[in-house]
């Protein structure tokens, strides 16, 4: 039985689907495909492509389904073979350039300039939308300000092994770089020039514990940060001193 990813729907699923093949190009192209095949103007080596890219696709969800018996796609992996529309997108802006041209003159010229700047500008957002989000939304700005804090401190504090026999999960990567650290943010782990770890899963070497949450059984705090107004407290296995009981 295939179930929905933990805090995700189905309506998360499609969505991932969509914005998978950059819906600014994908509709047009898909617009054309079918002009194409209504014309007749379909040919094998359009629907060698077609099949590719949606093969590609179902590949890619159908991996996901079978080895965790879970409805979800990331778009990043539906992005690769994205641009294989655009050549369908690009033929319909062409062909709407040269009829609108042939019906208003200079006008069908300033009209493709301004479809291709419009889809320009799209694409570019689409490629910066990730960066401004993470500078400037509340939860990815807050993230971003607790890694770039914490990691220096971690990566120059760490003594140990710089490697180790990664914990085999089927499910879940993980990395054989030291320091393991547990937090709500994966990139601290990487950033610090070791791993993340979700809380329980595997021997820790750092443990960022925030206001409010309780503290690793085995651990002593080592350091404390302030962050924004809030505390972060990181934990390392130990027992922990008087003062913190």
């Amino acid at each position: 039985m295939v179930r929905e990813r933990r805090g995700a729907t189905v309506i998360d699923f499609i969505s991932a689907v969509f914005k998978g093949f950059y819906p600014y190009f994908a509709i047009p192209a898909l617009a054309v495909i079918c002009y194409r095949i209504h014309r007749r103007l379909w040919t094998r080596g359009e629907t060698f492509l077609l099949v590719f890219v949606l093969a590609h696709a179902l590949l890619q969800i159908l991996q996901i389904v079978v080895g965790t018996h879970i409805l979800y796609i990331s778009r990043r992996y539906l992005l690769p073979c994205a641009p294989f529309l655009f050549g369908w997108c690009a033929w319909g802006v062409w062909t709407f350039s040269v009829w609108f041209r042939n019906r208003c003159g200079e006008r069908g010229r300033a009209a493709l300039i301004a479809v291709c700047s419009v889809l320009a500008v799209l694409l570019a957002a689409d490629s910066l939308a990730p960066t401004l989000k993470r500078h400037l939304s509340g939860g990815k700005g807050r993230e971003r300000e607790i890694v770039e804090t914490v990691a220096p401190v971690l990566r120059k504090d760490y003594r140990g092994t710089r490697r180790s026999v990664p914990l085999r999960d089927p499910e879940r990567y993980a990395s054989g770089f030291r320091p393991v650290v547990v937090s709500d943010y994966p990139s601290l782990g990487y950033w610090s020039g070791g791993t993340h770890a979700e809380k329980g899963r595997r021997p820790y070497d750092y443990w960022l514990v925030e206001a409010g949450e309780r503290p690793p059984a085995n651990g002593r705090q080592a350091f404390l940060f302030v962050i924004s107004g809030r505390e972060y407290r990181v934990y390392v296995p130990g027992e922990k001193s008087k003062k913190e009981l």
